[in-house]
């Protein structure tokens, strides 16, 4: 299945930074009561109680406000890397395309330190030629604005079926794929220009 990363490492920071002014905000807002509390006397005592119950209302008020404030920034970086991490011009560009793509998904995607490009494309028929593949890739190519050197590229026949996409590069470009799976193959951007050069080279 296609893999959709959440947050990025950058983002994660991010939160964890806000947890971190959110704790010392609530350390600055406990009073120094010890001082009271040495002065001795009944009068002290009520009024240092008096006092622990105020701030005790105040913290609460606090950690609570804190506490949605915290959940509206932690959605609100989710939703940015999400739409960071699409590039919408790609299935556009393949559904307006005639290669027969009746629904299509592009994203930024992670495998361990590997940053790629994952594209996903379902077809109207149960083949897929050679110029329509290299008519994938230039697309790919020329639509993405995301500074990465890999594709992931998964395409499924009419009934759901993933094409055999490593033997087809292979017989156009000997070694051209980098990582094979039951459903995709990556290739680098260099190897996609490669295929659509050699596709090219056929005509």
């Amino acid at each position: 299945m296609w893999s959709r990363p959440l947050v990025t490492a950058h983002r994660r920071r991010m939160i964890a930074a806000t947890f971190g002014l959110a704790a010392m905000s609530v350390a600055v807002a406990v009073p120094a009561v010890g001082s009271e509390a040495s002065e001795g006397g009944g009068g002290a005592l009520m009024r240092w109680s008096a006092r622990i119950h105020m701030h005790g209302r105040r913290m609460a008020v606090m950690v609570a406000g804190l506490g949605v404030a915290l959940s509206l920034a932690g959605c609100s970086f989710i939703a940015a890397d999400r739409a960071d991490d699409q590039v919408e011009e790609i299935p556009a560009a393949l559904l307006a395309s005639d290669v027969g793509a009746t629904d299509a998904y592009a994203e930024k995607g992670l495998n361990g330190f590997t940053h790629y490009l994952a594209v996903g494309v379902d077809l109207d028929d149960h083949d897929l030629t050679d110029s329509d593949l290299a008519s994938v890739l230039q697309i790919v190519v020329d639509e993405n604005d995301l500074p990465l050197d890999q594709i992931k590229l998964s395409i499924h026949d009419v009934d759901g079926e993933p094409i055999a996409l490593e033997s087809m590069m292979e017989q156009l470009v000997p070694g051209v794929v980098v990582v094979t799976s039951y459903e995709d193959v990556r290739i680098t951007i260099d190897g996609a220009r490669e295929i659509i050069d050699a596709v090219s080279a056929q005509r």
